[in-house]
Order: C-alpha cells, then structure tokens, then sequence
C-alpha cells in the first residue's frame, strides 16, 4: 500500500472471531503505517447486504479489503462486479484458494512470506 501511496481504506469483515481479531490486526498494521482506516463495515456471515457496497461506492474511496470466509466473500464480488465496482477499484483478500469466481478476476491477494535471509517483509 505505502508503494502505490494507498493512504486511505476501508475493510469489511466477517464478524466471525477469526475475521473479526484480523481485522483489528490489519487496522493495527495499517495505523503503524500511517495508512488511515475509515470505519469498517461488518457483516454477519451469510448476511451482506448490497447497500454497505453502495455506501463504500458514495464514500469516494477506492481501497477495499474484505476478510471473511469464501462464500461471504464470493457475495462480495457478485455485489462489486453487478454494480461495476470491479474497475477503478483495489480489493484486497488475504488469501485466494478456493476461489475461481469470474467476479474476483482482477482483485489483489495478499500472501505472508516466510522470512528468510535477508527478507525483510510480505507481499
């Protein structure tokens, strides 16, 4: 993010324990980064609702990470891409197997590396 000078986000996240202890991590992350944070949305899984998409679309910003379980996930981008928030837009996941939906063509991974000699960071 701080390559591409990405200095304001917003995450949506799963309000399932694992999703919601990332969420606070990454905000936590991003904060020691000076990477600002608008007020995540958070769903109950298996119940998005396509106006939390509507609101981040009228919000101006165009950095999203979603964290939560892959069929919540796929909710997402079938949202993202019916209202073409596909183009001009970064959605970010933490990880991406499990995942072959045309709506997620396009969307950033992001995979942890193990450190090694001289790696001093993820990508």
């Amino acid at each position: 993010m701080q390559h591409h000078k990405w200095r304001t986000i917003i995450i949506i996240s799963s309000t399932e324990s694992l999703w919601f202890e990332t969420r606070q991590g990454f905000g936590q992350q991003l904060e020691a980064a000076s990477i600002k944070m608008l007020k995540p949305a958070a769903f109950e899984p298996g119940h998005i609702k396509d106006t939390m998409l509507r609101e981040i679309r009228q919000s101006g910003i165009r950095i999203v990470a979603v964290l939560a379980y892959d069929a919540d996930t796929q909710t997402v981008a079938s949202f993202a891409y019916r209202d073409g928030m596909s183009a001009g837009f970064a959605w970010i996941l933490p990880r991406s197997e499990g995942l072959p939906v045309p709506a997620l063509l396009g969307w950033i991974w992001v995979k942890p590396l193990l450190a090694s000699k001289g790696m001093q960071a993820f990508t």
